[in-house]
């Protein structure tokens, strides 16, 4: 399954009232559903829609349950209330969570050369490397890391990873003794994720682990620090992956040496491998003082660094585009919405697996930097 996939999305206009929440306008549309600015007493959030498909999966229900299972981290976003309601004769699922700014595939894009300054790279890279480590300690994969599935919030200068509704739990309850166990990896299970950022693990369609988020992640990190990736124009899957497999280490030349180290540990992960996140930050803190990194320095796109004013300050003109058409888009939403009548992810859903791994996650919470061995 890719994430361009394409089903049919409900269509909300500025002023409507859903659920309680006041649309402001539309943020965009992915493969799933759309994106929604709303408000309500005074905040400003985020609404994600999805139609319901009976041959399909809801993925947006996947994605509220697993974001339920991240409250815990700074590393995503809120969740206020995720639902089922009635549009058009048709049931549709809504989840409000925090308003983001501009992902950062678009925040890169924006840069003069498409890429950041190492100071902006290496702290964004490391936020993102903290979002999969929380992710990870809390029995969940993404299968779907990249930046435009991450979102700056500015109140607190952080990166938000979301867009979870691929996510799946690698953990699993061992009836033998009540504790939690890897599972074991699936034959077959089909291509997951984006050709470009997937790990050749995911190309073959072989099952996913914790290493295949850290290959996406590195090649993320790589796209940050230099703007492209060798395979970027590259449209065929086969070959994106052939050329994954044959540029080793030359792909990191450019990049700090410390990614290379990085590189080097995870390339000898296996399927159930235990990632060790604390090694790697430790890089980047060996990083920073190289380089002379300092964390309150301005990212290239806020106010005060060298870019702000000509390159972040006003909108672009994709943007204006864009907000032009939706504002003048022909297509009209029904305002008659009827009583939710199904909370998603509520306890009554829950099965006692998750349960526990809800409550594994909350014990997380407490001691952050203690990792799992399996």
């Amino acid at each position: 399954m890719s994430s361009s996939s394409s089903c049919a999305k409900p269509e909300f206009r500025a002023g409507q009232i859903v659920s309680g929440f006041e649309v402001v306008k539309k943020l965009g549309s992915g493969g799933f559903g759309a994106v929604y600015h709303v408000k309500k007493n005074g905040m400003e959030m985020a609404l994600k829609t999805e139609f319901i498909d009976e041959e399909e999966d809801e993925t947006l229900k996947n994605e509220v349950h697993m974001l339920r299972l991240m409250q815990w981290s700074p590393a995503f976003c809120r969740l206020y209330t995720a639902k089922r309601l009635t549009w058009n004769s048709q049931p549709v699922n809504i989840m409000v969570m925090t308003l983001c700014n501009r992902p950062l595939s678009r925040l890169r894009r924006m840069m003069p050369d498409r890429h950041f300054t190492k100071s902006t790279a290496a702290r964004l890279s490391v936020q993102l490397l903290e979002a999969l480590r929380d992710l990870h300690i809390s029995g969940i994969i993404h299968r779907d890391v990249k930046g435009s599935n991450c979102g700056w919030h500015a109140p607190t200068r952080r990166i938000l990873l979301f867009d979870l509704g691929f996510s799946r739990k690698y953990l699993e309850l061992n009836p033998e003794n009540s504790k939690m166990r890897h599972r074991v990896a699936r034959k077959d299970p089909g291509f997951m994720g984006t050709s470009k950022y997937c790990s050749v693990y995911a190309h073959d369609e072989l099952d996913q682990g914790r290493r295949d988020d850290l290959w996406a992640w590195l090649y993320s990190t790589v796209e940050f620090f230099l703007g492209t990736l060798p395979w970027t124009n590259e449209e065929k899957s086969i070959l994106v992956s052939n050329m994954k497999k044959r540029v080793g280490k030359k792909l990191f030349f450019k990049c700090p040496r410390e990614i290379a180290l990085m590189y080097e540990h995870i390339r000898q992960l296996k399927f159930d491998s235990s990632p060790d996140y604390q090694m790697m930050l430790d890089l980047y803190k060996q990083m920073y003082s190289r380089l002379d990194i300092d964390e309150s320095d301005p990212f290239d796109f806020e106010e005060g660094s060298e870019f702000y004013e000509q390159h972040f300050r006003h909108k672009t003109d994709s943007e204006i585009e864009m907000e032009s058409e939706l504002a003048t888009s022909d297509e009209l939403a029904s305002t008659n919405f009827s009583k939710e009548i199904v909370t998603m992810g509520s306890k009554s859903e829950t099965s006692e697996e998750e349960n526990k791994l809800g409550r594994l996650a909350a014990g997380f919470n407490r001691a952050i930097n203690r990792l799992i061995s399996f």
